[in-house]
């Protein structure tokens, strides 16, 4: 259908008809984006079910083709001799984004692609499959986090210990496939002309608009004004601990409390956050109920089930599909109020945006709507945590400052 469609796009001679072969693309897009993420979203539910490994990997080997087709068709649509009236329609930023999207791939490297996406599918199948046992019972890495946060500062370390030991096993392959990564990002990147993979990795991010010295002043400015402050925070919380230095297994918890946790299971919170959608103001009510109604989301942990959360949309049914892992403590609150606000705002974005390409934001923009909805959602926390509300909420404040520094080392 790529090939159909290309060849009509070079037979058009007005802008009516590439208009319509634009349309055509964009529909043949929506459909195979959907396949693809109902392949990795079963995958991530399940990693131990051979259909849905050998599915996802289909996906992953014929990618790379994907983008090559994608790419020719990019290509005529910058070049296009209506590019002007293209982008009085669609707005300028999207040649942005194709023009970088051009940066991105050459056929030179499908095959690196491919043993990248191996080596993630690894990876994936690995954590999910480490048990840990611990108190008599067995705990998978998701489920842990149960005990990180307890008040018992014994069980903490315990946890953590166990934890610890569990992975021991398996450091030498997560080594190997930490390596691996490495070396073949550097090799696409040679063989993109690059020095190294950083200007690959700002384009893959769809970063349009700054580059590693503009990140490089931010992590000065988070370096001079952010960690001062948040060392103080991590002072406060020794103190209110008890003790000289903190842990490992102190990270989580901020006071002798422990970390405040949820009073229901994973029904109870749906009920209660049904009830708090709601009470906020325009169509969250009705967006969230279209997510529990029709099942889209995956929230209980399990034993094979990938570790971590997202969101990622079905674009033939305008939808979003949220999944997370569910343990039991203040995280499962922020992390599904987080995934709430990057699907709300795809939901809403599909209503009214004429592109695929505008349905998402890149990567950063994203984290404004993620992370806004954590923090509109605080005047409802007594519905989930009761008296512990307050305690939920200044801990989610000081969280959201501890993350900045983090999340700089990691970008760099």
């Amino acid at each position: 259908e790529a090939q159909t469609l290309i060849s009509r796009w070079d037979s058009a001679v007005d802008f009516n008809t590439q208009l319509e072969v634009l349309e055509a693309w964009q529909q043949a897009c929506m459909e195979l984006e959907t396949e693809g993420n109902i392949a990795y979203g079963r995958f991530a539910q399940d990693t131990t079910n051979a259909a849905y490994k050998a599915n996802k990997e289909f996906f992953d080997d014929l990618t790379p083709e994907l983008k090559e087709m994608k790419q020719s068709m990019i290509k005529r649509l910058i070049g296009s001799p209506h590019r002007e009236a293209l982008e009085e329609r669609y707005g300028h930023h999207v040649f942005d984004t194709w023009e970088l999207e051009l940066t991105t791939f050459d056929p030179i490297i499908a095959d690196d692609e491919r043993e990248v996406s191996t080596r993630i599918n690894r990876y994936n199948v690995l954590q999910a499959s480490i048990r840990i046992p611990f108190q008599g019972k067995e705990w998978n890495l998701s489920t842990i986090r149960a005990l990180t946060g307890d008040a018992d500062r014994a069980i903490r370390e315990g946890a953590s210990k166990a934890k610890e030991a569990a992975i021991r096993p398996h450091r030498e392959e997560l080594d190997q496939l930490f390596d691996d990564l490495t070396s073949i990002r550097t090799r696409m990147a040679d063989r993109m002309g690059q020095s190294t993979y950083t200007p690959l990795g700002y384009a893959r991010m769809g970063r349009t608009d700054y580059g590693p010295g503009e990140v490089e002043v931010f992590r000065s400015q988070v370096r001079e004004l952010l960690v001062p402050i948040c060392s103080r925070i991590w002072e406060r919380r020794a103190r209110s601990l008890g003790v000289d230095q903190l842990a490992l297994w102190d990270e989580p918890v901020r006071d002798l409390h422990g970390v405040p946790c949820p009073k229901g299971d994973r029904a109870w919170m749906v009920e209660r956050a049904t009830e708090m959608f709601d009470q906020m103001e325009g169509d969250f009510g009705v967006f969230f109920r279209l997510l529990r109604d029709h099942e889209l989301m995956d929230l209980d942990s399990r034993d094979g089930k990938q570790g971590g959360g997202f969101c990622m949309d079905l674009p033939r049914y305008g939808m979003p599909f949220i999944f997370a892992n569910f343990a039991g403590t203040q995280a499962d609150v922020k992390v599904f109020t987080h995934e709430c606000g990057h699907a709300y705002q795809y939901w809403k974005s599909n209503q009214e945006q004429p592109l695929l390409e505008y349905c998402w934001p890149t990567s950063e923009a994203a984290e404004i709507h993620s992370m806004a909805l954590e923090f509109l959602t605080h005047p409802h926390m007594e519905l989930f945590f009761h008296e512990d509300a307050d305690r939920f909420r200044e801990g989610h404040l000081e969280g959201a400052l501890l993350f900045i520094p983090y999340g700089c080392a990691v970008d760099h």
